[in-house]
């Protein structure tokens, strides 16, 4: 890891403790210390280890949950999410998908009851749209898709660098994620884990 440039910069901020629920910082350990959250993650594990497989699945879920609160809230969010230049690209982002969501399109039929218009202002939030890429997550080992089933779009308006909006967008896909492995789609999760499970041996680009 000393290798990586911006090592030493890096290092220092992962992780900061916080309150998982919140994301409220606790105190900042850095240098990769175990964290309360990450250390209750692991435990779970070993609870998995050795339930009836009645169980595994919910300690799966929670398990999965606990460590998704460690790599958003105390890696990820002072890693990246706090950098001022990333924050601003963001919002950026954020700015074309909100004059172009749901919301703005509701809003803007609704006004052209009132004040009708030759409907450029419709075509222009189609163009905003069509430019500016949706925040989603794939559920699968694929890029992308266009199968509902294992895609998970943000909610409207999400402010990504927000850790509380953040995580109510991953947990939603946690639970979303949780019932593919439970139900009719197992097989098809857990061939997708095990590509996943291959790409530690690929060489480096």
């Amino acid at each position: 890891m000393s290798n990586q440039k911006g090592f030493e910069k890096s290092v220092d901020k992962v992780p900061y403790e916080i309150d998982g629920e919140t994301g409220v910082k606790k105190q900042k350990l850095g240098y990769l210390r175990a964290t309360p959250l990450v250390v209750e993650g692991f435990a779970k594990v070993a609870d998995w280890e050795t339930a009836s497989s009645y169980k595994r699945p919910g300690i799966a879920l929670d398990h999965l949950l606990c460590i998704a609160k460690h790599e958003q809230g105390e890696v990820l969010q002072g890693l990246i999410y706090d950098e001022p230049d990333f924050a601003w690209w963001l919002n950026r982002q954020h700015d074309g998908l909100a004059a172009s969501d749901d919301t703005s399109f509701n809003d803007r039929m609704e006004s052209s009851r009132y004040f009708p218009s030759d409907g450029s202002d419709l075509a222009g939030m189609a163009l905003i749209r069509a430019l500016v890429p949706n925040l989603q997550l794939v559920l699968t080992s694929d890029d992308t898709t266009d199968d509902p089933d294992f895609l998970s779009v943000a909610p409207d308006r999400t402010v990504l660098q927000d850790y509380r909006q953040r995580m109510f967008w991953i947990k939603g896909v946690a639970k979303k994620y949780h019932g593919l492995m439970q139900g009719a789609y197992k097989q098809k999760m857990q061939d997708s884990l095990a590509t996943i499970a291959q790409w530690g041996g690929l060489p480096d680009k």
